[in-house]
């Protein structure tokens, strides 16, 4: 089965649950359960990241210098998010690459 599209956003007791970022245009990330969606205002698309396995509880950005650059070398914001399980994991990961 496919996942097309993610209907919902999570909001209970979280903070900064929408963050916007920009490309050459904004978009706005948010999550439910353990998805992240980046969602396109212009045309209501959607790119889903799927690297968590249980409940994600907190994201948030940061800023890709000179000194923080991804493998093809572009500046730009990557994504931080947090699960919430018995061992959590943190995910650093570039919203341009889904």
């Amino acid at each position: 089965m496919k996942l097309d599209y993610v209907y919902g956003v999570e909001t209970d007791n979280k903070r900064s649950t929408v963050l916007a970022i920009n490309f050459p245009q904004t978009y706005f990330v948010y999550f439910i359960s353990n998805l992240i969606i980046v969602y396109d205002p212009r045309s209501n698309g959607q790119k889903i990241y799927k690297g968590h396995r249980y409940k994600i509880t907190c994201i948030s950005k940061i800023f890709m210098n000179d000194k923080i650059m991804d493998k093809s070398g572009e500046q730009g914001e990557l994504i931080v998010s947090g699960e919430s399980s018995y061992r959590p994991v943190i995910k650093i990961w570039n919203p341009h690459t889904l």
